[in-house]
């Protein structure tokens, strides 16, 4: 049942401590009138109905209560017939290129060289790099592409690390 499923998050919630503080497991009912930075729902079925989600209030609540960010976890096939509200929203999410499959979350994350030495072995040459054109050099920051994923990245010498630029870009700036 969903009281069942909403109660054994909430205990699993309870148990992470100080860091859960704030976090709030409830029902797209229980979150009506309120807003939070992210909220993260389970749309729960995936046996070819949307059941009780095809209601438009509730999934204008749903949809509308995230200020900062909204994960929807959910079968992208059972969403999408439902033609009448989650269609929609699904085709506008993928032409926002944002959705992932399960398939996508299992896989392990790309890794940055360790260092420029590093990437310079791995892919034969340097020519990715790219000195730093902020003002800033003195912040030690370095910028490189990787050749293989385009991704631009950036090592600090001083700290002995790299990060993706596009997950950390204020570390440099």
């Amino acid at each position: 049942s969903y009281s069942a499923q909403q109660a054994l998050l909430q205990r699993l919630v309870d148990g992470i401590g100080r860091a859960a503080a704030g976090l709030r497991v409830d029902t797209v009912d229980g979150f009506q009138g309120a807003e939070r930075d992210l909220i993260l729902a389970s749309t729960v079925r995936s046996n070819y109905t949307v059941g009780f989600m095809r209601d438009p209030r509730r999934v204008n609540v749903l949809l509308t209560r995230a200020r900062r960010g909204l994960v929807v976890f959910g079968s992208e096939w059972t969403l999408c017939n439902e033609e009448g509200t989650w269609k929609p929203w699904i085709d506008w999410v993928s032409s926002r290129q944002a959705v992932v499959s399960a398939d996508d979350l299992l896989q392990p994350p790309e890794q940055l060289p360790r260092t420029p030495a590093e990437a310079t072995a791995s892919h034969g040459d340097a020519s990715g790099h790219k000195p730093s054109s902020s003002p800033g050099k003195s912040d030690g920051w370095e910028e490189y592409l990787d050749p293989q994923t385009g991704r631009a990245w950036l090592w600090n010498e001083v700290e002995g690390r790299a990060v993706w630029k596009d997950i950390e870009s204020g570390l440099a700036r």
